[in-house]
Parts: structure tokens; sequence; C-alpha cells
């Protein structure tokens, strides 16, 4: 089993994930959501934020051979497949929030 520390920008290259059919779909709400956000945005430059275990499982080539719109990410730029097991609302909200707040950025320097 590999475990080990790593930065969002890491986690996020060459990776791609999945949510296994087994898994519940997304369930967080506002608040929550607000409460991520808040521990991230309050956080000082200096500090990282423990986000907590994100618990993965490698796809079988078996199994990603059949995704047929992802294939050629896995193939050619070499991208590993994972399930998510654990960690689907933190993993699925981090990069959300971060866009939707670019996003924001972006706009109140037009105004």
């Amino acid at each position: 089993m590999k475990t080990e520390l790593l930065s969002l920008s890491k986690f996020f290259t060459e990776n791609l994930f999945r949510i296994p059919d087994y898994q519940r779909g997304y369930s967080w709400t506002e608040a929550q959501l607000k409460d991520f956000w808040s521990d991230l945005t309050l956080l000082a430059p200096d500090r990282a934020h423990y986000t907590g275990v994100l618990t993965l499982e490698e796809v079988n080539p078996s199994d990603f051979e059949k995704w047929s719109d992802d294939l050629w990410i896995i193939r050619s730029k070499n991208f590993t497949p994972y399930y998510i097991v654990d960690g689907q609302q933190r993993l699925t909200t981090t990069p959300l929030n971060i866009l939707l707040d670019v996003i924001d950025g972006a706009g109140s320097e037009d105004a």
C-alpha cells in the first residue's frame, strides 16, 4: 500500500480519478462547503492544510480499458487511474472551490 503526503498540485498531476458505482453521490451542503473553504482561506501563508486521508484504489487495466473517453490520456500521457474509495466530498470540492474563487476574483477586477 502506497502512503505519502502530497500537495494538491502533485495529487492532480498524472492521475485520473473516478468514483466507483457503489459510492454515494456528492452530498455536501452549502454549510459544509463554506466551512471547508473558510478553513482553506483563513490558513496562514506559511501553513499547510491537512485535508485528511484519501483512500484510492488503483483501477485494473481490464476495467479502465472500457473507459473509451479516458483511455487516450491513460495511454498517451501515462496517467494512473484510481477509484476514489474515501474522500470524494473533499476531493471534488477542492478544485471546484478554487475555480469559483478564481472566477469570482476575475469578475471583481472588472468592476
